[in-house]
């Protein structure tokens, strides 16, 4: 993570100002050819419309003459750090002190805004992030070395649900899975326990994954509640109403629900669990009967109960 400026032209060169993070040296000259598709103003124009107008002292366009990179080291020279959206979501722009960087939003494209953070909040975040992330790959270490899968499961668990950094809860649960049947029992009362409720979709993926006793029968039974939720809050939808008509917050809160059922289907499947053929059978008749459900992605959900339901059959 450095600070660098491209100077009076946008073309790709830049010169490191500092460096908050790695092992880049202030003077040091990168050649990132990527950021010279920031050249045209267009591409580095502020949207104020989350914020309401600017003042007379905002910037409209962001100059480039600082900015801050988050960069991870390739075989053909830098990427962004991000996984996904490429340099565009892995740049924060400095002008006087005030920072911006690209949002994604609800409805329409993401585009470039004010953040909530001066430059020196920024540094502060980062670094405190950084620290941690180091912390968190070295508690990661620790976990694995636990000779006992039944524990390293329990532990990869409660670092989980305790770390705000994805990419290393996303190795705990991989570290999980490969625990095998021995992790089913602390998957299936984490997935009981509201207090991992926002793992709820990662635990329900390892599920399938790793398998082992309870496991079908715990998502069975959380398929048999969310077709009674479906039963009662379906009737009171519109047609569309996926993406509107109503409070977003609660066309989220749908979507997740959606998600989490399509995800148990889909675990169920990879288990081949026998017993859920009831539920999902009637899951499946329920939600090809009301259009505002069944038309969400062209029948995804009946068709993914189908799935099952064949996968499933005597042969």
């Amino acid at each position: 993570m450095v600070v660098v400026t491209e100077g009076e032209r946008i073309d790709g060169d830049v010169v490191v100002v500092e460096s908050w993070w790695g092992d880049l040296r202030p003077d040091a000259t990168l050649r990132i050819p990527e950021l010279a598709a920031f050249a045209d103003d267009a591409a580095r124009t502020i949207d104020y419309e989350r914020h309401g107008e600017a003042d007379a002292t905002e910037p409209r366009v962001v100059t480039g003459r600082r900015m801050v990179l988050f960069l991870k080291s390739a075989e053909d020279g830098w990427a962004p750090a991000a996984p996904w959206g490429g340099f565009g979501v892995s740049i924060a722009w400095i002008e006087s002190g005030r920072v911006y960087v690209v949002v994604s939003r609800t409805k329409g494209p993401s585009a470039l805004a004010p953040f909530d953070k001066d430059e020196a909040a920024l540094r502060r975040e980062v670094l405190r992030v950084a620290s941690a992330r180091v912390e968190a790959d070295r508690r990661l270490e620790q976990i694995r070395a636990i000779p006992d899968a039944g524990v390293r499961a329990k532990e990869a668990l409660k670092f989980a649900i305790g770390t705000e950094h994805w990419p290393a809860r996303d190795v705990a649960f991989k570290v999980i899975v490969e625990c095998r049947e021995l992790a089913a029992p602390h998957l299936c009362s984490a997935f009981r326990d509201e207090s991992y409720a926002v793992l709820r979709l990662h635990i329900i993926t390892a599920m399938g994954d790793a398998g082992g006793p309870g496991v079908g029968e715990d998502l069975t039974a959380f398929l048999r509640t969310e077709l009674e939720f479906w039963k009662t809050v379906a009737p009171t939808l519109k047609a569309g109403w996926w993406n509107g008509g109503m409070p977003w917050d609660r066309v989220e809160a749908l979507r997740r629900r959606y998600g989490l059922a399509h995800e148990a289907l889909y675990s169920l499947r990879k288990i081949r669990y026998e017993g859920c053929a009831k539920v999902v059978a009637e899951f499946r008749d329920y939600w090809a009967s009301i259009p505002q459900l069944n038309d969400i992605g062209g029948g995804q959900m009946a068709g993914e109960c189908g799935k099952l339901l064949r996968t499933i059959a005597p042969r």
